[in-house]
């Protein structure tokens, strides 16, 4: 079984990787995984991050995923809570598709919900990029069909079935296979706007 870091040490080892890191922006694709899309009644059950190098897009490290199964929810909610609210917000800069509009308001309400700490709109402030409207415009005005820039083998529908099962390293690999396929959009995204 793949070998997962602790939700409390999460902190702690992002630290590390800075102060061997880079200067400059720290761009962090961000993803989580739920059981259901109501945040009021369903959990997260993932929570995931790589670092992004965003003049040369590679992976700068390997995936980041906090599983619930391996430790709570409430656990891998500290850990993302630290993440984006207590870290100074150039350190880690989210990106994804989508996040604005499912990824961080699931996770905020979950923080209502499971950890009792609001999030302010001060949030709206801090830097993110969600790549779903520029998907959008690269498919001609139409929001139908502008997931298709990322090149996913699966839909994220079967992950609450997954879960269900306990087919824990089905839902390893679709996250690890999404980030792969994220990055790939990203970086074509980058060629076609010429920011190589």
């Amino acid at each position: 079984m793949q070998e997962f870091p602790s939700p409390e040490n999460v902190m702690e080892e992002l630290s590390k990787k800075e102060k061997v890191g880079r200067k400059g922006l720290q761009l962090y694709y961000l993803d989580i995984e739920t059981t259901g899309v109501d945040s009021e009644k369903d959990k997260v059950i993932t929570v995931q991050w790589v670092n992004l190098d965003f003049w040369n897009p590679q992976m700068a490290a390997q995936i980041t995923i906090l599983p619930e199964w391996e430790s709570s929810e409430e656990n891998i909610l500290k850990s993302a809570w630290n993440v984006l609210m207590e870290k100074d917000q150039w350190d880690f800069v989210p990106i994804g598709f989508n996040i604005l509009h499912f990824d961080l308001p699931f996770l905020f309400s979950r923080f209502r919900t499971v950890l009792g700490e609001d999030v302010s709109y001060e949030f709206l402030d801090r830097p993110s990029l969600d790549l779903k409207a520029t998907f959008v415009l690269m498919n001609g005005g139409r929001f139908k069909g502008c997931n298709r820039f990322i090149r996913k083998t699966e839909s994220g529908s079967v992950i609450p079935e997954y879960y269900k099962r306990k087919e824990y390293a089905k839902i390893v690999n679709y996250i690890q296979n999404e980030a792969v396929a994220f990055h790939e959009a990203f970086s074509e995204l980058r060629n076609r706007l010429n920011m190589s």
